[in-house]
């Protein structure tokens, strides 16, 4: 398995950044809140999962498992920042950017882990998959 140069810098990068451009988008009132599915969230969701699939082929030659920790790292910071920017955007402007109000600090974070958990499981699986699809394609890097 040959290894490669790619650095998981940039994607982390875009989907925080796409995380935050999502959030200040709720709060301002210019897109629903994230629970909607409205096309505007969509987009940004198949947008964070482009970049889940990219980086699970573009290493898929080192094996699943790597593509599989690309998409759980990538999905992890995607989530992780709409949940953390959620928990203040709630707490200092009453916008419930998820789309729902939940009381008391324990319980939405019981609610924030899970959402973090299963979209980290979520982006390694679809990494994972993607990656095994671009080597049976021969397109894996």
């Amino acid at each position: 398995m040959a290894k490669s140069d790619f650095n998981l810098g940039l994607p982390l990068a875009i989907v925080v950044l796409l995380s935050s451009i999502e959030v200040i988008l709720i709060v301002l009132g210019i897109l629903p809140p994230i629970l909607s599915y409205s096309p505007g969230n969509l987009l940004f969701s198949f947008a964070h999962l482009v970049v889940v699939a990219y980086a699970g082929t573009i290493v898929a030659k080192e094996g699943l498992k790597k593509s599989a920790m690309n998409g759980a790292v990538i999905a992890f910071a995607a989530s992780f920042s709409i949940c953390l920017l959620a928990f203040f955007c709630s707490s200092f402007f009453g916008v419930p950017v998820l789309g729902v109000r939940i009381a008391g600090i324990v319980p939405e974070l019981l609610v924030f882990a899970i959402i973090i958990i299963e979209n980290t499981l979520l982006g390694a699986l679809a990494a994972a998959v993607v990656g095994w699809v671009s080597l049976m394609l021969g397109k894996g890097k």
